[in-house]
């Protein structure tokens, strides 16, 4: 397993230092039991890696499933099939029948989660996306995308929209629009964050809220939208600083 971690973490980012320095698995296993209503093997595996630069350990969370590849495979085919797919724990290769139905892991997350902020990111939507991103790594999906929806709403007031009890997050977006304080493209942005929270905070009709995937990509969104905010606003910052400075002269 401790192969498999190798291939699927080259791109990893120590969650504590933000560093890519590289890192030692300290700990890697995984647990597996038989779905209940099929013959299909489901689990869930851990990596802890140790940061090679800050010394902290970070702790990866994957789910272990079991595919049906649904086609023959010859042996000698085996060996670059697994080179493919790293994330293959056991092939499970039927030498009788010429099939396989692997077994294989995908990461859920990372705690800390590994995501790099500006410094100009305030403390409180920093704070927000943070647990946004420790939500994927226990799985918590609909729960990520509600922290999501709890940094836009702190972003909206960083714009000077002023909340109350009443306002709903809607309302602070259409005030934003209304007074011109975003451009159409962030308006439309943070208006898809809240249509996500809001699947993510209530049930809908037959609604099982939303999969790993869909709140991995809202996440790594939200971090992107707050991104391209503040480095343009501290943009305008410095300018002003330095016209000041220019007015002294």
């Amino acid at each position: 397993m401790q192969e498999n971690i190798k291939s699927m973490a080259r791109g990893f980012m120590c969650g504590y230092c933000f560093a890519q320095s590289g890192y030692d698995i300290v700990f890697a296993d995984h647990s597996e039991t038989r779905h209940v209503y099929g013959d299909l093997l489901e689990g869930k595996a851990i990596a802890v890696l140790k940061c090679r630069n800050c010394r902290m350990l970070n702790l990866l969370v994957f789910s272990v499933k079991e595919e049906d590849f649904g086609g023959s495979m010859e042996e000698s085919e085996l060996e670059p099939f697994l080179a493919e797919h790293p994330h293959v724990l056991s092939p499970g290769f039927s030498e009788e029948e010429g099939s396989i139905a692997p077994m294989w892991i995908e990461l859920m997350g990372q705690y800390p989660h590994g995501f790099k902020l500006s410094r100009d990111v305030p403390v409180t939507i920093r704070y927000d996306l943070e647990e946004a991103g420790d939500c994927l790594a226990v799985g918590a999906s609909n729960a990520a995308a509600v922290m999501c929806g709890r940094a836009i709403e702190r972003l909206a007031a960083d714009f000077g929209i002023k909340p109350d009890k009443t306002m709903m997050l809607g309302a602070m977006l259409g005030e934003l629009k209304d007074r011109k304080l975003v451009s159409e493209d962030l308006f439309n942005a943070m208006s898809e964050v809240k249509e996500w929270r809001n699947i993510g905070a209530h049930p809908g009709k037959d609604d099982q809220g939303i999969e790993l995937s869909q709140a991995q990509k809202i996440v790594e969104f939200t971090y992107l939208l707050v991104e391209q905010v503040f480095p343009r606003r501290d943009i305008h910052k410095v300018k002003d600083e330095l016209k000041q400075m220019r007015n002294k002269k």
